[in-house]
C-alpha cells in the first residue's frame, strides 16, 4: 500500500511546471511555424524562378563561403543566388521574398525597374547586363552590396 501510493504521487505534476512547459512549448512552435511560413514564400518565388526558366542556387556551408554550392533544393536551405535570363522575364517583384539572396544576375530581360531589389538587405553582387533600366536609385538603400555591374542603357542614376 505504501508503494502504491509513492508511484501515484511521483505521476503528479504541479501547476507551475505545466505553465512553463506549455510557455516554452507555444515559443518552440511560434518560431517553427514563422520560419516555415518564411521558407514557403521563398518557395513560392523560387517556383516563379523556375517558370522563367530562371537558376537558383544554394549554398550548403558555413556563412563565410565554405562548403558546397549546388543547385538541388534541401527543404529549408534559403536560396542564395539567382540568373534571370531572357525576355521570358518581365517581373521581378518575387524577388523581395528572397531575404537572404546575395548574388542576383539579370541578361537581357526586360524590365525597367529594380524597385523590388530594394527588399534585398544581403544583396552583395548584382549584375544588371543589356537590360535596360529606368531607374536605379533604390540600390542606394543596399548596404551590404560590394559589386554592381551595369550594361546597358540607364535613364536614371540619381539616388
Amino acid at each position: 500500500m505504501n508503494g502504491s501510493k509513492l508511484n501515484r504521487r511521483r505521476l503528479q505534476f504541479g501547476l507551475r511546471p505545466l505553465i512553463v512547459f506549455v510557455l516554452l512549448s507555444s515559443a518552440v512552435f511560434g518560431w517553427c511555424g514563422w520560419y516555415i511560413q518564411i521558407v514557403r514564400r521563398e518557395h513560392r518565388a523560387i517556383e516563379q524562378i523556375n517558370d522563367m526558366r530562371g537558376t537558383v542556387l544554394y549554398h550548403y556551408g558555413r556563412e563565410d563561403g565554405a562548403g558546397i554550392t549546388g543547385s538541388n533544393l534541401f527543404r529549408f536551405e534559403r536560396a542564395r543566388e539567382v540568373h534571370l535570363k531572357g525576355d521570358s522575364v518581365d517581373n521581378i517583384s518575387h524577388l523581395s521574398d528572397l531575404k537572404l539572396l546575395h548574388i542576383l544576375f539579370l541578361y537581357q530581360v526586360s524590365i525597367d525597374d529594380l524597385e523590388p531589389v530594394r527588399n534585398l538587405k544581403q544583396l552583395r553582387h548584382l549584375s544588371v547586363i543589356d537590360t535596360p533600366v529606368r531607374d536605379i536609385g533604390c540600390l542606394s538603400s543596399l548596404r551590404k552590396l560590394e559589386v554592381l555591374t551595369l550594361d546597358g542603357d540607364i535613364v536614371d542614376i540619381s539616388p
